[in-house]
């Protein structure tokens, strides 16, 4: 291969790499890239910027997906065990001092949310997944090639909520707050 085309190869491979990095910083969302780049041409030439490709506000973010998270850190402290970095300890300590934290989260799981398992087969069974599934509920693996109905077996049965009692999240910037920092002060 000539000089001229390895280095046109390099050239061709960094303009892809930088491609691939854009996309990656647009959350995979190209329009994002189009955008941003009619803004710099428009900031560059002084012209007026395009439309659409005006900042949007950001969403504040909501507090409702950390509902759950917050009544298992206030009845369990289960945050806690998460964030703990475990790995100076051994495993009877580690087992010694998680099994009252699981057993309090399991406890207050069930008292807030109803599960149910998606499927009603124990794993290891084999089962059938009909036409029409939902992909949401069920994910295949494996070679899966062809049309339902599939023939396989269960790797895990699957959870989803029947019902719930999650209370409503309080407004402001308190619904964000999983767990109070707590001050002790002396006098």
């Amino acid at each position: 291969m000539e000089m001229w085309q390895t280095l046109l190869l390099v050239l061709v491979g960094i303009v892809l790499l930088k491609g691939v990095v854009l996309l990656v910083l647009s959350g995979f969302q190209p329009g994002r890239i189009v955008r941003a780049i009619q803004a710099f041409f428009a900031a560059l030439t002084g012209s007026a910027p395009v439309a659409g490709a005006e900042p949007r506000e950001e969403k504040e973010l909501s507090p409702e997906p950390f509902r759950l998270l917050k009544l298992l850190q206030r009845e369990s402290r289960l945050v806690d065990l998460l964030m703990e970095d475990l790995s100076s300890f051994d495993d009877a300590t580690i087992g010694s001092s998680v099994r009252p934290v699981l057993a309090k989260a399991r406890k207050a799981l069930a008292e807030y949310v109803q599960l149910e398992s998606v499927l009603q087969a124990v794993e290891g069974a084999q089962t059938t997944v009909e036409p029409g599934f939902d992909p949401a509920s069920i994910r295949l693996v494996g070679a899966v090639t062809g049309q339902p109905p599939f023939r396989g077996q269960v790797c895990h049965p699957g959870w989803k909520v029947k019902s719930h009692k999650i209370p409503a999240s309080q407004p402001g910037a308190g619904g964000l707050v999983i767990e109070q920092a707590e001050v002790e002060i002396s006098g």
